[in-house]
């Protein structure tokens, strides 16, 4: 039998199996594999790989292994008890664990009285945790102090503790040429550098130059994604269930987007509404339940010749997402496994002739999305600090605050407890009081830089200090010199705020 480290296919029997176990219980066919893989690890019977049938279904390996390759390989290699080759392992072992254990989850299920009593027998029949093992502490969380300029006059360093603040969340204010784009590159690049296990996703708006800067790349790790010529690693219509309350869930995401971005009527929102559902349901009966835009666009103009209505901006909208081909198709995404939060990600927006903005919801959307069914972020009881997960880092963010995005606004008020730290670059101290929504309430660290500024009472509550100092700040910050800036009380020298000049990456990782 030929084997690929790439491929498999099940035995008949066992695909059999799986589509039974699909239809009765809703997993999708990759975490179904695994879950067959474990239920079949938990016996001490060896395994025959000797005679293995492939005349069933064919997986993708990054697709049911995921994030989880290593550890997968790991558990099978020991219950094995050889050492085992990537074709081994992947062609040959992994494959009759999936083939054996799938039938023994079907006669599971046909053994119990309802799906719930199956998913109750499965978990029953755990082993428990030692009472040794479950005193084992966990690894202490680390304080992120950041390193972020120096004082102007004394020249005391001034540090940022990212993870022990009540809100993690960051702004940095200033006009084209302040200094603020190298100001994050530094706060990033030392992040990523001191704790590499902490994430961040960059939506480079304007110019690219942090996508284009290949130093600043090297230096975190971070893979570049410019669109359009490249797909964004997301397909916002992938889901962890296809229940109808899931779908439902999700379909009023996806509108509720668009609409942050096009402003639908009433009578938009419910023909995209119904496009969304329709196409959930074209997918029902396949492996892979999720559709793509192509499917969506296609439901919609079939309900607008139905109802006889012209093509209008929301036509338009799905038109150009199909067409600059912004998020995988149906065959891309048996290729994704990674949640948003587990990757370092430049999402270079600036090419794009239109949809900035929208593309920008899509990934808020489903980064929201993932970040709420994560467990909480660990707090260390000693530090204080929480784990930190991920950055959200939104570049010329006045493109976006206006616009009410829900999905926005629920990360940075819901999301610090799952580890999200989110940074706001805007120009004016202005742009963080929306009529809506007052962002201000909930950023702990503000750095004013060079800017106009209207409203003596933003920056008095951007920088924690009193309106009559506020008013004294302000005719400053039209004349700062390049990199300084404004911002809370930061080191010991007293005082209301800190005056200090900002770090900037071109100088601190020069060679």
């Amino acid at each position: 039998m030929t084997v690929s480290t790439s491929k498999f296919r099940t035995s008949r029997e066992a695909e059999d199996a799986l589509r039974t176990l699909h239809k009765k219980i809703g997993l999708p066919f990759n975490l179904l594999c695994r879950l067959a893989w474990s239920r079949s690890l938990r016996l001490d019977q060896p395994l025959d790989v000797s005679h293995l049938e492939i005349t069933g279904k064919e997986f993708n390996r990054y697709s049911v292994m995921g994030e989880y390759d290593g550890l997968i390989k790991a558990l099978t290699t020991e219950h094995a008890g050889v050492k085992l080759s990537d074709e081994d392992f992947f062609g040959r072992y992994f494959k009759a664990h999936v083939d054996r254990g799938v039938v023994l989850l079907e006669k599971d299920l046909s053994a119990s009285e309802s799906p719930d009593a199956f998913w109750s027998n499965l978990l029953r029949d755990l082993p428990a945790p030692s009472p040794a093992s479950s005193h084992v502490p966990s690894t202490p969380t680390s304080v992120i102090n950041v390193n972020v300029g120096e004082e102007v006059g004394s020249g005391e360093p001034v540090f940022c503790a990212l993870n022990t603040a009540t809100n993690p969340h960051m702004a940095i204010v200033g006009i084209p040429g302040s200094g603020k784009t190298q100001f994050i590159k530094k706060i990033l690049a030392d992040i990523r550098s001191k704790s590499p296990t902490v994430n961040f996703i960059f939506l480079d708006y304007a110019k690219g130059d942090v996508a284009g800067d290949q130093k600043f790349v090297a230096a975190t790790n971070a893979r570049v994604y410019r669109l359009p010529d490249k797909t964004i690693p997301i397909n916002p219509f992938m889901l962890s269930a296809y229940d109808r309350t899931s779908v439902r869930f999700s379909t009023e995401e996806k509108v509720e987007s668009i609409s942050s971005y096009e402003h639908l009527g009433p009578v938009q929102k419910g023909l995209l509404s119904k496009a969304i559902e329709a196409a959930y349901i074209e997918r029902t009966a396949e492996d892979q339940q999720s559709p793509d835009f192509e499917i969506v666009e296609r439901h919609l103009r079939r309900l607008y010749e139905e109802e006889n209505r012209k093509e209008d901006t929301l036509t338009e909208t799905l038109r150009k997402l199909t067409s600059f081909h912004l998020f995988p198709t149906l065959a891309e995404s048996n290729l994704l496994g990674e949640a948003l939060f587990e990757q370092t990600l430049i999402i270079d927006l600036h090419p794009l002739p239109a949809l900035r903005e929208l593309v920008a919801f899509f990934v808020i959307e489903k980064l929201y999305r993932e970040l709420k069914d994560a467990p909480e972020a660990e707090v260390d009881s000693k530090t204080g600090a929480r784990h930190l997960r991920t950055l959200l880092v939104i570049d010329e963010a006045h493109n976006y605050l206006p616009r009410n995005n829900i999905f926005l606004e629920k990360l940075i008020r819901e999301m610090r407890s799952k580890g999200l730290a989110i940074v706001l670059l805007s120009q004016s101290p202005d742009d963080f009081d929306q009529r809506h929504f007052d962002y201000t309430e909930l950023l702990e660290f503000v750095f004013v830089l060079k800017c106009v500024a209207n409203r003596p009472q933003q920056i008095q509550k951007l920088i924690r200090c009193r309106l009559e100092t506020a008013k004294t700040i302000v005719p400053r910050l039209a004349n700062l010199a390049y990199p300084e800036c404004f911002t809370k009380a930061l080191t010991r020298s007293g005082g209301e705020y800190t005056h200090m000049r900002a770090s900037q990456f071109h100088l601190a990782y020069r060679e």
